[in-house]
């Protein structure tokens, strides 16, 4: 049996709608879905309407929290046999982190690892493939892109099945 999913994927490629299709195959128990990015600090009015949408669509019987830097201990806190937690999405989560000092990102990456392959439930973690595009311009930019792809590998380890989403087809890598 599945109990973990890594689900990774370019813009607007399916990801989260493919991640919701497999929690719908879930038995029955409390489901969780774990937003990354944090809306109330956010003025951005598309991508709180995009929120919407997926709240919306996800339906009254998920539970939603929005979770910043403390993820990995959040995931440790709802780590019991009968919950299923939907996390979307590591990207957002990783760009909420980047402000701060690279070495606390790498050790946040690596306590996001740990806590991913020791959770007892079922898991479906979502997250974007960025480095299949054009070298990005600027130092920072290329810094994200790399911590990015070094989270995607910490995951993938982490999880029994990865799949790549594109244009709406999952295709199974692990």
């Amino acid at each position: 049996m599945v109990r973990k999913t890594l689900i990774i994927g370019g813009a607007r490629s399916g990801k989260s709608s493919r991640a919701e299709t497999l929690a719908k195959e879930w038995d029955e128990g409390k489901k969780i879905y774990i937003a990354t990015y944090q809306s109330q600090l956010n003025k951005d009015t598309e991508m709180n309407e995009r929120i919407r949408r997926h709240q919306e669509r996800r339906g009254p019987e998920w539970t939603t929290f929005e979770v910043g830097s403390d993820l990995p201990n959040f995931l440790k806190g709802h780590s019991h046999e009968g919950n299923g937690v939907l996390l979307d999405c590591a990207t957002m989560w990783l760009a909420g982190l980047f402000e701060k000092d690279q070495r606390t990102i790498e050790e946040l990456c690596e306590n996001l690892e740990e806590s991913v392959r020791h959770f007892a439930g079922q898991l479906i973690v979502v997250g974007n493939e960025v480095g299949q595009s054009l070298v990005p311009e600027t130092a920072t930019n290329r810094l994200f892109r790399d911590m990015n792809g070094f989270l995607n590998q910490a995951l993938a380890r982490a999880v029994d099945r990865v799949e790549l989403v594109v244009a709406g087809l999952p295709m199974v890598l692990k």
